[in-house]
């Protein structure tokens, strides 16, 4: 598994929370634009009719689904940034370590010890 996959899995968890978060939020704004009710019906809702409990799961699903695809979207790139970042600054202090030695190497060489 690559490293940005291991490094997304508790920053998706984390990221999965917030965006259920955003989608009520943003559900209950819209249901209020919508109908004028503070409430969405809910399936179990005997009182309320059927097209207005399908109108409700049908907006609450697109909500949900937009704004969970935005904000898993953003946080894998964000990982991704970070852990390919991560990996150049290793791979650059690698090659740091390498000329280092081997200049340490040719000067131990060229020089004989005393």
């Amino acid at each position: 598994m690559r490293a940005s996959r291991i490094a997304y899995k508790p920053v998706g968890m984390a990221l999965g929370a917030v965006s259920g978060m955003i989608a009520g939020a943003a559900f209950k704004q819209a249901w209020k634009l919508i109908e004028g009710e503070g409430d969405a019906p809910d399936a179990l809702d005997e009182d309320r009719p059927w097209a207005q409990i399908l109108l409700a799961a049908a907006v609450q699903g697109a909500i949900f689904a937009v704004v969970k695809a935005t904000v898993e979207r953003s946080g894998a790139q964000a990982t991704r940034r970070v852990t390919a970042m991560s990996w150049r600054l290793t791979a650059k202090a690698a090659r740091r370590s390498a000329r280092s030695a081997w200049r340490t190497s040719v000067a131990a060489a060229t020089c004989p010890a005393r």
